[in-house]
C-alpha cells in the first residue's frame, strides 16, 4: 500500500515528543511545516559584513522573526501552515493590552478586591516584560523586535557540529518488487505528497512582481529596500501585468549568458526556477519563506506510490523562550477583553486566532531518502521540489532524494487554554467593564482632574484611561478617602491625582 502522511508523521512524532523536554502539565504537539522553511547561511550574516560569517545579533533577529509566525492547522492531522500573522502582534494589540480584570458577581468584596490586586500585578509585569524586552531591528528601518531566545543559541552556526545528532527512521512496509503497476493509494487516507516544480506561468508571474523584478539585475537590492518595498507591496503579485511579466522574461534572459531566446519565445521552467531561486535569495528571510510559500501553494502535487522509504538526516531541535510572553498571565482566569467572547483569541476556527503557539523547532540538514522507487514515483521525482515536508535534490543516477542544507521541518506547538478566559458579563447579571472618561482640569487652573463614575466603570478602567496603566487603581482609591474598589457608586466624582 503506498505511504499514507500520518505513516511519515507518527514515528517521527514520537521521536521528537521523546526528545523534546516539557512540564508535564503542558499539552505540546508536533506538526510538519506544510511548506517547509530552507535555511542558507547567509540568512545569519550580517548584510553590511556577510566575510565575518555568522553573527550572533544577526541569528537572534532572524529567530526571532521565524518563530513569530502563528501557525494554522492544515486540516490533514500532520501539518501547519505558517502565517505572515504574528505573535507578537496578536500579544499586544489584542491580548495584554486590553485586558482588564473580571469580577465575579457572586463574590463578595474582599474576594473582588484581592482579584483585582492580582490582576494589577501580573498584567504590570506582562507590559514591562513587553516594554523591556525588544531591540532594535539590525535592517536598518528603525523599527523594533521582540526578543525570543534559542536554545541551543548556536543553532544556525555552521561550524557549531555538536549541536547536531544523526538519526534514522524506517517508514513503511517493505516495497515489494517493481511489476509495472502502481500501487494503490487510499482514497480515505491522507497520502504522502510530491511538490513538483511550479509552472512556467507561475514563476513568471512571481518574477515578474515589482520586488522580485529589481533582485534581477546585476547588483543585488540593499536588504532594508527590498523589506520596506514588500512591506508596501505584501502580496507580492503572483498577479502581475503581462507588460511586467515580460520585462522580467528580458531581463532573466539577459543574465543567463548560456540562453538565447528569440523574440516571444517562452524560456522554460528549469531557468525560471533557478532564476526564482537566485532572486529570492536576496530577500530577508520571512520575506522570503512568504513568497515561496506563495508560489508552492500553484504547484501541482501527486500522490507517492511507494509503500516504503529510508529516511536518514542530522537534526536540531531548538526550544524557544518567549519571556514577553507571561505565562502567569496565560494561566490566569480573573480576566477578560471588552467586546470578546471567552476563548475567542485561540479559537482554531476563527482566523486570525493563536490556538497553537510554537515552543520548538526541528531543524534538520543532510537529508537522504532512498528507496525501491516504483515507476511513477521515479518519473515524478525528476521534477519534485519536496518530498512531505522535505525541500529535496533528486539524485537521477541513484534514485535517492538529498538536501544537505538546514530545513525547517516541523514545530513543537504548545496548546493554548481558552483566552480570555472569563466572558464579558451581560449587564443584567454585572456592571460591564466599559471605556472611561477623564474630565480634564479647567484651564488655567491647579485642580486635579476628575471622573464622574459612570455604570460599569472599574477603578482599573479609571486608571487605564488617566494614565495609560490600570495598575495605578490605588493611587486613585487613596486620593479619594480609601475608596472601596468594588463598591463604585455612579454618578460620584472621584479626584484623580
Amino acid at each position: 500500500m503506498a505511504l499514507s502522511l500520518d505513516a511519515l508523521h507518527q514515528p517521527m512524532n514520537d521521536f521528537f515528543l521523546e526528545h523534546f523536554a516539557t512540564a508535564a502539565s503542558t499539552h505540546v504537539v508536533f506538526r510538519f511545516d506544510r511548506f517547509g522553511s530552507t535555511l542558507s547561511p547567509s540568512d545569519f550574516e550580517d548584510p553590511a559584513d556577510p566575510a565575518a560569517g555568522w553573527s550572533a545579533v544577526v541569528a537572534r533577529e532572524r529567530f526571532s522573526d521565524l518563530v513569530n509566525r502563528i501557525p494554522v492547522d492544515a486540516g490533514d492531522g500532520a501539518s501547519v501552515v505558517m502565517t505572515s500573522d504574528s505573535v507578537d502582534s496578536l500579544w499586544f494589540d489584542r491580548l495584554l493590552g486590553p485586558a482588564q480584570p473580571y469580577l465575579a458577581p457572586d463574590a463578595g468584596a474582599e474576594e473582588r478586591a484581592e482579584a483585582l490586586r492580582v490582576f494589577s500585578l501580573v498584567k504590570s509585569r506582562a507590559l514591562r516584560l513587553w516594554e523591556d524586552l525588544s531591540l532594535e531591528s539590525s535592517s536598518g528601518l528603525r523599527s523594533r523586535f521582540r526578543v525570543a531566545e534559542a536554545s541551543p543559541s548556536r543553532w544556525s552556526d555552521p561550524t557549531a557540529q555538536e549541536v547536531w545528532t544523526s538519526t534514522t527512521f524506517q517508514v513503511g512496509s517493505p516495497t515489494p518488487p517493481d511489476t509495472g503497476t502502481v500501487e494503490p493509494v487510499d482514497p480515505e487516507a491522507e497520502h504522502l505528497q510530491w511538490r513538483l516544480r511550479a509552472s512556467s506561468t507561475v514563476l513568471a508571474d512571481a518574477l515578474a512582481a515589482p520586488d522580485l523584478t529589481a533582485l534581477l539585475v546585476a547588483e543585488p537590492a540593499p536588504v532594508s529596500a527590498v523589506a520596506v518595498a514588500l512591506r508596501a507591496e505584501p502580496a507580492l503579485a503572483l498577479r502581475a501585468e503581462p507588460a511586467l511579466r515580460a520585462t522580467a522574461l528580458r531581463r532573466l534572459v539577459e543574465t543567463e549568458p548560456d540562453t538565447v531566446a528569440p523574440a516571444g519565445a517562452s524560456v522554460d521552467a528549469p531557468l525560471l526556477a533557478r532564476a526564482f531561486d537566485t532572486a529570492t535569495l536576496r530577500l530577508d528571510l520571512t520575506e522570503r519563506l512568504h513568497v515561496r510559500q506563495l508560489v508552492q501553494e500553484q504547484a501541482p502535487s501527486e500522490a507517492v506510490t511507494t509503500s516504503s522509504v529510508r529516511v536518514e538526516l542530522e537534526y536540531c531541535l531548538v526550544d524557544v523562550r518567549r519571556e514577553w510572553l507571561l505565562d502567569s498571565l496565560v494561566n490566569d482566569d480573573g480576566w477578560c477583553i471588552p467586546g470578546s467572547v471567552a476563548g475567542e483569541l485561540t479559537d482554531p476556527a476563527r482566523r486570525g486566532s493563536l490556538p497553537l503557539l510554537p515552543v520548538g523547532m526541528v531543524v534538520v540538514r543532510r537529508l537522504h531518502i532512498s528507496a525501491a522507487w516504483s515507476a511513477a514515483d521515479l518519473a515524478l521525482a525528476r521534477s519534485a521540489t519536496s518530498f512531505g515536508p522535505f525541500d529535496i535534490t533528486p539524485d537521477q543516477a541513484t534514485g535517492r532524494l538529498d538536501h544537505e542544507g538546514p530545513q525547517v521541518i516541523g514545530w513543537m506547538l504548545q496548546q493554548l487554554p481558552p483566552l480570555p478566559p472569563q466572558p464579558v458579563l451581560a449587564p443584567d447579571r454585572a456592571e460591564p467593564v466599559v471605556e472611561s472618561v477623564v474630565e480634564p482640569a479647567e484651564p488655567g487652573t491647579a485642580e486635579p482632574r476628575t471622573h464622574t463614575v459612570r455604570r460599569g466603570d472599574t477603578l482599573w478602567a479609571i486608571a487605564q484611561a488617566a494614565y495609560g496603566d490600570g495598575a495605578r487603581w490605588p493611587e486613585i482609591a487613596h486620593a479619594n478617602g480609601e475608596l472601596d474598589p468594588v463598591a463604585l457608586q455612579v454618578g460620584a466624582v472621584l479626584t484623580l491625582p
